[in-house]
């Protein structure tokens, strides 16, 4: 898989979501928030977000088929 064309953006909301559900900041910090039900909440919601970017980065670099990208963000929007 060649990937990068979007230079991986998904990776770095994937990686958001974790701190989120860790209540850790990206240099480890917990937060007053680590269990927070709105946080987890939206973490989760981060996850569908970050599948779809993947989904979409891997159909406009040739590594998947269009529509598989549409697939996806209707994972995520409903629509």
């Amino acid at each position: 898989m060649s990937g990068g064309s979007y230079e991986y953006a998904y990776a770095v909301v994937d990686r958001f979501a974790d701190a989120l559900e860790r209540g850790r900041t990206f240099d480890g910090r917990e937060t007053e928030s680590h269990n927070c039900l709105a946080r987890l909440g939206f973490a989760a919601h981060l996850r569908k977000v970050a599948a779809a970017m993947r989904t979409i980065e891997w159909v406009d670099s040739y590594d998947l088929s269009h529509p598989a990208d549409i697939h996806a963000i209707s994972e995520v929007t409903g629509i």
